[in-house]
């Protein structure tokens, strides 16, 4: 009786141990989840003061401007601190990613082709198409990590109704990454870059191969996650 007794309080302890890694994990990522969504609600506070105060930035609706005038182009104070963020945002993540997760290795890509690429456009000037890439990448993953935040909370006993709004979210997420990512990069910055910027200086500008794979590169990382 004893042992049998024993046998069923090691099981329950097992148990009780499975379930509570179970549930520890899960608030890991919630934590997780939640902080990265205050963080990119701050940068794209941040990227909007950079591009949209006092005034919307001109080459915003004629990305010629991108590359008039370069490299005398003004870089303001919101601009170079909204770089400094992001630059250490994806250094932190780059040495925090989950190596367990399935898309891992393309996510380390991302990271270094990103950081490499704001480090670069900074120290050669690119930072109107730099600060206006930033933005764009933000928005979706607001979205995304908001998803994420309430999905862990809809799984909690007694907050099902919270499915419902869960499942709009994440479709707005596809929809806004969909937008922001697949049609408005590859539009708005593939196109100045590779044609515009090409057209101006003949590709004898710095880095001008090295920027058009590196970006290029991102695009199709886009593409990949989207079908993901």
């Amino acid at each position: 009786a004893d042992s049998g007794r024993k046998t069923l309080d090691v099981k329950k302890y097992l148990w009780t141990r499975r379930r509570n890694s179970v549930t520890s994990g899960k608030i890991i990522k919630y934590v997780e989840a939640l902080w990265r969504f205050i963080f990119y609600t701050t940068f794209c506070v941040l990227g909007y003061y950079a591009l949209f105060v006092p005034d919307t930035a001109v080459w915003l609706s004629d990305s010629w401007l991108n590359w008039t005038n370069w490299p005398l182009h003004p870089l303001t104070a919101s601009m170079a601190f909204y770089y400094q963020v992001e630059l250490g945002c994806y250094i932190h993540q780059l040495l925090w990613t989950e190596v367990s997760r399935s898309d891992a290795l393309e996510m380390i890509a991302h990271h270094i082709i990103t950081i490499v690429l704001i480090i670069a456009s900074f120290l050669t000037n690119y930072t109107r198409v730099g600060t206006t890439i930033l933005l764009l990448h933000d928005l979706a993953d607001i979205v995304l990590e908001g998803a994420k935040v309430l999905n862990y909370i809809a799984n909690a006993k007694g907050n099902k109704w919270l499915k419902l709004t869960v499942d709009i979210l994440f479709g707005v997420f596809a929809v806004t990454f969909f937008v922001t990512r697949l049609v408005l990069y590859p539009r708005y910055i593939l196109y100045s870059v590779i044609v515009e910027g090409v057209a101006t200086f003949g590709c004898e500008f710095g880095g001008c191969f090295i920027f058009i794979g590196l970006l290029c590169a991102l695009q199709c990382l886009h593409i990949f996650w989207f079908y993901l």
